[in-house]
This record gives structure tokens, C-alpha cells and sequence, in this order.
């Protein structure tokens, strides 16, 4: 499908062979199947006059470009805990590992996109109609959700809670969920090694839990990454992983 568009809040899908048209403005979708040949044509020379592109900083959907500038849209205005670096640096920096242990692009755009649904408001039908079925289940499988679907308020009660749940389901995931966690985790546990070295330990009074309990945690992850028939153990950047876990919990 074509698309336009004049903005984040906006976008339109055009399909020619079906005569179809997908609106998404503010979070609501509004399709319209089979339109009569002659509104057709009528209607998509209207929205293309007002929403193609009209200079080479417009990105295809799905395209690893697009799924940056969504990221960098998406965490606006929100900074990493410590460093207090804007927060897109980090899904760049798991974009960026997935490349370099050879991930597809798919995966590559899920890097960019994963916490987009757990940590801002995103709308679960924009990332779904923007990079489609695959990267949006990938997406969703790594964002924190209750047995509903629903995605789970982070909170300091509950976050032992929430890691339990997570590594539960992280051991029979599949390999590519597996991968995109190892990514994600290596980011934060390198990020965490450096900001170690000039905060000292006041760096473990910015999370939720204190050093013993990630270090649980992240020692629990290396086990759930290496269970079942999906283990990513053979991969640069698991070993990578274990190296900076010894490293921060030494």
C-alpha cells in the first residue's frame, strides 16, 4: 500500500488493485474497502496532491530510517536514567548490536521499536499498520503484558513480579525474541558498566531494585536466554552479555 502523510498524528493508506483507503488520525483507524472506481481515483488524487512527500527526508514505512524517526518521535522528551542522555540513544544502541551479529532487518526494526509500546503512547495499531504483522509481534513479545494483553504499570511494588513473569516466558520463547532481549539487555548491562564508573555504586539509587535483585535478575536472564531448543548462546553478543554481567556484579 502507498501511504501519505503530514505528520506523526496522521497518515493515509492507499491500495490501487483493491480500491481500498486506511485513515489513521489521533490513534483512530478508519478503512474504507472497494471504493467505486471513479471516487477512487478521485479521492487518492485528493489526498496525494495534499500528503506525498515532498522532500528526500520522508521515509518509506517500514524501512529501517522510519523506524528510527518513529523511535526518535515515540521517546520525545524522555532521557536514560542515569547519563540523562536523550532515551533513543538506547534503542539505537540495540539496533546497532542486532546489526552486527548479522540480525534481518525485521528484527534490526523491532530493536528500534522495542519499547515503544511498554514506555510511551503508542498506539498498537500505528506500529502495526507502519512496519506490519511481524515487527509488531516482536514488539509485543518483549513489552511487559498481563494474562489480558494489557500492558503492565511499572511500578517498585511489583517489580520482582514483573521479572519473574518475563523470564518465565523468555525460556520457551522463540529465537528471534530471545535475540532481541539479549540485544536490549546487552545495551542497558554496557550502559550500566560505564555509568558505574563515575557514579560508583549512588548509580543503583536510580532503579527500581537494588544490586542484589538485578543481579538476580540479569543472572536469571543469561539461564532463560540459554534454555529450550532457541538458546542464543552461540551468538558474539550473549558471550558479550555474560562478560559485562561479571564485570557490573563483580
Amino acid at each position: 500500500m502507498q501511504e501519505w502523510s503530514d505528520g506523526s498524528s496522521r497518515k493515509i493508506w492507499v491500495s490501487q488493485p483493491y480500491r481500498s483507503i486506511i485513515f489513521y488520525e489521533k490513534g483512530m483507524v478508519s478503512v474504507y474497502e472497494y471504493v467505486r472506481n471513479a471516487d477512487f481515483r478521485l479521492k487518492a488524487l485528493e489526498i496525494s496532491e495534499q500528503y506525498a512527500p515532498r522532500d528526500e527526508t520522508s521515509f518509506t514505512p517500514g524501512t529501517l530510517q522510519s523506524a528510527f524517526e518513529f523511535a526518535r518521535a515515540a521517546h520525545q522528551n524522555q532521557y536514560r536514567k542515569c547519563s540523562g542522555a536523550p532515551y533513543v540513544t538506547h534503542p539505537m544502541d540495540v539496533a546497532s548490536i542486532l546489526l552486527k551479529n548479522g540480525a534481518p532487518d525485521s528484527l534490526v526494526i523491532a530493536g528500534f521499536l522495542h519499547d515503544v509500546l511498554e514506555d510511551t503512547k503508542t498506539d498498537s495499531l500505528a506500529l502495526r499498520y507502519s512496519f506490519g504483522e511481524r515487527v509488531f509481534s516482536l514488539v509485543k513479545a518483549v513489552s511487559e503484558m498481563d494474562s489480558k494483553g494489557n500492558l503492565v504499570v511499572h511500578d517498585q511494588s511489583n517489580w520482582k513480579e514483573r521479572k519473574e513473569q518475563s523470564l518465565v516466558k523468555l525460556k520457551n520463547a522463540e529465537r528471534d525474541v530471545k535475540l532481541l532481549v539479549c540485544a536490549d539487555k546487552l545495551a542497558n548491562i554496557k550502559e550500566m558498566f560505564d555509568d558505574l564508573g563515575y557514579l560508583g555504586d549512588r548509580m543503583w539509587d536510580y532503579f527500581n531494585a537494588g544490586k542484589d535483585d538485578q543481579e538476580w535478575y540479569y543472572r536469571s536472564l543469561v539461564q532463560a536466554l540459554q534454555s529450550g531448543s532457541h538458546s542464543v548462546e552461540d551468538t558474539k553478543m550473549f558471550q558479550q552479555l555474560q562478560k559485562y554481567i561479571d564485570l557490573v556484579f563483580r
